[in-house]
């Protein structure tokens, strides 16, 4: 069976989630704004995005995009920062 994900991409990627995690705890507004711009490139249409540079499928707008961008930004912030506090919570009990 092929292995889905190399040992030393998962440990880059586990790094950059506990990084990103440490941003978006200490600094919510930043991560949340740069997340929805982030989004927004990646996914805008060839002319205004740079995504099709990686492969990534454009939305159909610019303003899909952003709607997308809005929404990840939400589920990230939020996401991480209830994880955080269910954590606290339980160590804290």
């Amino acid at each position: 069976m092929q292995t889905l994900i190399e040992r030393h991409f998962a440990a880059l990627g586990f790094l950059i989630g506990a990084g990103a995690s440490v941003i978006v705890l200490n600094f919510p507004w930043f991560a949340f704004l740069s997340t929805i711009l982030v989004w927004t490139a990646l996914r805008a249409p060839k002319d205004f995005g740079f995504g099709h540079l990686a492969k990534i499928p454009s939305a159909p707008t610019i303003s899909d995009a952003a709607y997308e961008g809005l929404w990840a930004a939400v589920a990230i912030v939020f996401g991480v920062t209830i994880l955080f506090e269910g954590v606290t919570a339980a160590v804290w009990v």
